[in-house]
Formats: structure tokens, sequence, C-alpha cells
């Protein structure tokens, strides 16, 4: 039998998964809001990718009560439209359908999962540069374009979610899509997140890529300073990350290629919200949850928080 995937959000990074499920034959139905189903509908789901670029012509719903019962919805959206999709997630749930987040971030986890429980609520992360030209097309310029993903914990797991996460890995691999099914996924997400929370809040407040930042003495402690406040919150929080984890990340992002910046700082550039309170904002949360100083970043979300709204 197919398996039945959905796609909540049809964004940077929902088109372009989705887009390459759908171009390799898979069942895939795109959860869209109205204004981005008429453009779809208008000009197909067109991505260009480093790797070539195609056009699909999705399989489109407005309303998740009209879908299918779907085996998996993966959740692509920003951090800021996750209440509003709330309600409808909970209808797929409610449906049996397993729901796989790849938000920015870790604290939205605690809402899905506080919602929907550890039997149908995995994690998950992605590593891909993109974006949405004005025109709505997907655009690829980078990344690994991984997603790893995996239960909170595997013992909350039935033998019916275990299977259907073997056949997903499966399913996504035939489509070209990197894919790792990982027991721990949280420390995977936290590595990531203390990656994206330093270069997107370095990226943004200076308005430069990362190489611009970097060449600088100054800018090259700012934001080894910043890797160590977040980790010195993951390891307050009990999460196992490596111990050497500051100096690889350090060596990581000395050999990025120096245009490399953040979808934060692109988003500041072009007027648009900010994921800042899920990002720095979470941080700086989760810091005083502990009762501990990270004054980096308190900077850093000072100089950003009066552009979190975006310009519109």
């Amino acid at each position: 039998m197919t398996m039945r995937i959905g796609i909540y959000g049809a964004g940077a990074v929902g088109g372009y998964y989705g887009g390459m499920l759908a171009r390799s034959g898979e069942d895939v139905t795109f959860i869209v809001r109205e204004k981005r189903a008429k453009q779809l509908l208008e000009r197909g789901l067109v991505v260009h990718s480093v790797t070539g670029s195609f056009t699909v012509q999705p399989t489109l719903v407005t309303d998740v009560r009209n879908t299918n019962k779907l085996d998996v919805v993966i959740v692509a959206i920003k951090n800021y439209h996750l209440s509003d999709a709330m309600d409808d997630l909970a209808v797929l749930r409610d449906a049996g359908t397993v729901i796989i987040p790849l938000l920015n971030g870790v604290r939205h986890m605690d809402h899905l999962l506080a919602q929907f429980g550890e039997k149908n609520t995995l994690g998950g992360s992605c590593y891909i540069e993109t974006t949405l030209s004005k025109d709505g097309d997907v655009v690829q310029t980078g990344g690994s374009c991984e997603i790893v993903y995996g239960p909170v914990n595997e013992l909350k797991l039935d033998d019916r979610v275990k299977n259907l996460m073997q056949e997903l890995q499966g399913v996504l691999t035939k489509s070209g899509i990197k894919a790792m099914y990982r027991q721990q996924i949280l420390v995977q997400m936290w590595k990531k997140y203390v990656f994206l929370c330093a270069l997107s809040g370095v990226t943004a407040a200076c308005r430069l890529p990362i190489g611009s930042v970097l060449q600088e003495p100054k800018g090259m402690l700012l934001y080894s300073d910043m890797i160590r406040e977040l980790l010195s919150v993951a390891h307050a929080k009990g999460v196992a990350l490596p111990e050497d984890l500051h100096d690889q990340m350090m060596e990581s992002t000395a050999k990025l290629d120096p245009a490399l910046t953040s979808s934060m700082h692109r988003d500041l550039e072009k007027g648009s919200p900010l994921e800042l309170d899920s990002l720095q904002g979470a941080l700086l949360d989760m810091a005083m949850e502990l009762d501990i100083r990270v004054p980096v970043h308190e900077v850093i979300y000072a100089v950003l928080v009066a552009h979190r709204f975006g310009s519109r």
C-alpha cells in the first residue's frame, strides 16, 4: 500500500521536500492557506535547486477535514504559525496521523508533546538552505537537504508507528532525499539549535554573512561566546551533547561558504517576521528558568526585537 504523506505548509522547506516526493510519484497532499493554494494552482509548485529545477502540479487542500487519511504529516511552517496550526494537527492526530515537525528550535516540542503525547509525535530537523522567490517559487541554494527524525521516547511508539517510520525512510530515500532515523532525536535537534541560534543571531544582528562576521577577531569572539552560552543552557537541561561540541562547531563554521547567511537575516532584509522568539527568545526563557545568564544573547535579542513582526 502506498504511504500517504501530508506536507503542512508549502513554503521554502515544505515546498522543497514535498516537491521532491511529488516528483517521484509519491502520494503527497499539501495543506496550505487559500492564498498559497491559489498561487500554486496558477503556477504549479516550482523548485529551483542546485541539482536541477522542476515543476509539479501539487495536490492541495485548505481544510484538513477534506484530506484522505494521512499516514504521516511533515509540519514545515515557521514557529510563529504553530499556534494557528494546532487545531488542524489535532484533527490529523485523532485520525491516526503521525506528526513530524521540521520547525527550527527545540521549544516547539514542549507544546506538541503536551498537546498530542509521545505516541504519534516525533521530533525532526532538516539541513537545507532554501527560500521563496517573490513569485512563490522554492529556491534551494545549499545544505545537505537531509532530514533527521525520530522519537522522543522510542518505548512509547507502537509497532504501527515504528513500521511507518521505517517505510518513510525508504520513501524519502527513493525520492532523492537523504533521511536518517535517530533514536536520540532531541540531541540531534539541540545540535542544530545551537548552530542555528548562533548563526541566525549573529548574521541578523550584524546584517552580514557569516564570513564577514568571522573575519573580524571581535566577530569571531562574539560567535564563540554565543555557542558557549547555548551549550551552558543545554548542559543545565541535561541534554547529552558532546563535551567538545564548541570546538567542533567553531571548526566547522570556519569551513562554511563565507557568503552563507541565515533565513533570519534574509527575513530581516525582506521585512518579514522573524523567528526571534522561538530561537533567541526561547534561549532567554530557558536560561531564566535555570537561573543562568546569557548576556550576549540578551543583547542580540534586544537588537532584533523591534523587527520581530516585520515591517508589513
